[in-house]
């Protein structure tokens, strides 16, 4: 594993990826594509399918779904018909990964700008964020809904730390899959692989630091390794 690039100074800026790192989502995504794709449109989608876009945005999905079962619908309906069925799983229903309330709360108590870079739909990051108590903690929060490229491409976080006013260079982005290290170090950022026990296996050599918990952990320590 790579040693922590040289910054332009210390970190100032924590970006937070949402799906998998905020909360456990993965469980409610799946579940709501299968109720679109298997049960409504009478496909056969399953879990090894499903690990192909893991970290990748819904744009992207169901534009690869919809020219592989050459289905009718187009990529937005399928957006948001999938996005419906998702919401009526996820309100009422958010539960923020262990530790993850008391680590946002420490970090914005100690000064650090923080941010979420999501490849999710807006309304979705606003449902999770607000219903977890904690979207009043995030300086920046930033959808990937309207952007022209998607994780592993850069743009996503070097938006997000425009958007903050600090350099790519003084930002340490979390993340819980290859693709989303892919495109933290891409853009010049820090970048910690969050490895959720039980979570698919990923390739997290370019990571600057793996931890498997948030509970208790001291990330500024883990900046510095």
């Amino acid at each position: 594993m790579p040693s922590a690039m040289s910054t332009d100074g210390k970190i100032a800026a924590v970006i937070f990826d949402m799906d998998g790192v905020i909360i456990d989502s993965e469980p409610l995504h799946y579940e709501s594509t299968i109720r679109y794709l298997n049960d409504e449109l009478g496909l056969a989608y399953d879990h090894e399918e499903n690990m192909e876009f893991l970290g990748r945005s819904d744009e992207y999905m169901f534009r690869v779904l919809r020219k592989r079962y050459n289905l009718a619908a187009t990529v937005h309906e399928m957006i948001e018909r999938r996005r419906d069925l998702y919401l009526k799983l996820l309100i009422g229903h958010v539960t923020l990964n262990p530790g993850t309330q008391v680590l946002i709360r420490r970090l914005h108590r100690d000064g650090f700008q923080l941010a979420v870079a999501s490849s999710s739909l807006e309304r979705i990051i606003d449902v999770v964020l607000s219903e977890g108590g904690v979207k009043q903690y995030f300086d920046v929060v930033q959808s990937g809904e309207h952007l022209t490229n998607c994780k592993p491409h850069p743009e996503i976080f070097l938006i997000t730390a425009e958007r903050l006013g600090i350099p790519p260079g003084r930002c340490v982005v979390i993340e819980d899959t290859s693709v989303g290290i892919q495109a933290a170090k891409a853009a010049g950022m820090r970048a910690i692989a969050y490895d959720a026990p039980g979570a698919p296996a990923q390739d997290f050599e370019m990571a600057d630091a793996v931890i498997a918990s948030f509970v208790n952990v001291d990330l500024p320590q883990v900046f510095d390794q």
